[in-house]
């Protein structure tokens, strides 16, 4: 019986799952930094929430605007995971961690710059989001994404 190894890293759900621990290490950040702030621990989340339940609701302070950030969050750092892992990690292979920050900050650009201009609810996000913690939580996403790369890398060598 003859069995097949394939890479960790080129699999859509090891793709998936890295964009969500990446994703739960940025809302972690996120949240942190908003709370220290003064702006409340839910402040990002709301706000992404936002974008689909309109800035009306993710001013209100309730639950699901909070609730509705959350689960988008999770839904498009998992997205992102599997396009990163599908697309750019096999591309390039020589600077995992690089190229996770790379991808990281162009993230930030086309969802603040591109995405927030075309989303009529984005403006309060954009407004209400500091720069340096948007860049800084985007990178910390990135960054996991390619300490995945290379830890996929060093088991694919190990079980291969």
């Amino acid at each position: 019986m003859e069995v097949q190894r394939q890479e960790a890293s080129l699999s859509p759900w090891y793709g998936a799952l890295a964009g969500v621990v990446a994703g739960l290490l940025m809302a972690m950040i996120g949240m942190i930094a908003t709370a220290t702030m003064g702006m409340g621990a839910l402040a990002m989340p709301d706000m992404i929430g936002g974008l689909i339940l309109g800035p009306g609701v993710s001013m209100s302070g309730g639950a699901l605007a909070a609730l509705t950030g959350l689960m988008l969050h999770m839904l498009l750092s998992g997205l992102f995971g599997v396009i990163y892992t599908m697309t750019i990690s096999r591309w390039i292979v020589r600077a995992p961690v690089l190229t996770g920050l790379l991808y990281g900050l162009a993230l930030w650009g086309v969802n603040f710059y591109v995405i927030g201009s075309i989303l009529p609810n984005a403006s309060g996000l954009v407004q209400h989001d500091p720069v340096f913690l948007a860049v800084l939580t985007h990178l910390a996403y990135g960054a996991v994404l390619g300490l995945s790369g290379l830890g996929a890398r060093a088991l694919g060598a190990v079980l291969g």
